[in-house]
């Protein structure tokens, strides 16, 4: 019943608005017709006319902010809720789609520190002098370790070892699922150990020299837990480490350095990534 007067009181009102809308240009089109007539009217008369279509335009604009003040402050009010509602769980998706990116940025940071901190570990655990270490991206690579082997021989299992350091110590050591070029670390392992086997003293096949290498480099992760931890933590504060401060970080954590026996000739410095 309340709903149907409503209806009622709405359609009424729209109906006066139009009739005084209409009559006010009406009756202020006859006063202009009747002054440009052959037989004007008084201006008395004139006057009075367009007077009176004044006052019903007048009246329909009145009539219009009746209607607008009854019937739409609910309509109005309840766009600007939904618009409230809707602006609102945009700023939450968008607050929460933020946090889940700065969540795998930082995870992300933290796989690579310590993929580099394995290439570290194991080179440093075998004697080897570790330059530098980084987790600056460039190229395709998520880090950079750059090292020099004491050995003179351009490959050996301490290479594969190395190699194997990193992937191992984001506790993947499968093929695909290591964050920071997996495909070079496990493509450069076949090759050194490929070119291992050619001058290997003990005539190792390729996979004989994989098998000792990763054995290396697993006893070394297991052995350092902490070490690897410090690494990567640092890595992750800095971006980059030099020499003298991966030395500092591993001599307080106890990871001795066994340098293998240096021949004659010329180092190699090798960049792992």
């Amino acid at each position: 019943m309340r709903t149907t007067l409503r209806h009622l009181l709405k359609a009424t009102l729209i109906t006066a608005m139009y009739t005084f809308l209409g009559l006010g240009v009406l009756v202020i089109g006859t006063s202009i017709a009747q002054m440009l007539g052959e037989q004007p009217a008084t201006r008395a008369d004139i006057a009075l006319t367009i007077t009176g279509g004044l006052m019903m335009l007048i009246a329909a604009h009145a009539l219009a902010k009746i209607m607008r003040t009854l019937f739409f402050p609910a309509i109005t009010t309840e766009y600007a809720l939904q618009a409230t509602q809707a602006t609102a769980v945009m700023k939450a998706t968008r607050t929460s789609e933020e946090i889940r990116q700065d969540r795998a940025r930082r995870a992300d940071r933290a796989r690579r520190a310590r993929h580099e901190a394995g290439h570290v570990l194991v080179a440093h655990v075998l004697g080897h002098d570790v330059l530098s270490a980084s987790i600056t991206e460039w190229s395709t690579s998520g880090g950079r370790v750059s090292w020099v082997h004491h050995d003179s021989t351009p490959a050996s299992e301490d290479h594969v070892a190395v190699c194997y350091g990193g992937p191992l110590a984001e506790d993947t050591g499968t093929p695909g699922q290591a964050s920071c070029s997996p495909t070079d670390d496990y493509l450069m392992i076949e090759r050194i150990a490929l070119a291992a086997s050619v001058i290997d003293p003990q005539g190792r096949m390729p996979n004989q020299i994989i098998e000792a290498g990763v054995q290396k480099a697993r006893r070394i992760i297991t052995e350092h837990p902490l070490a690897l931890r410090d690494v990567a933590e640092a890595l992750v504060e800095s971006d980059d480490l030099d020499e003298s401060q991966l030395l500092e970080i591993l001599h307080r954590r106890h990871a001795p350095s066994t340098p293998s026996p240096t021949p004659s000739g010329e180092h190699d410095r090798h960049d792992r990534t």
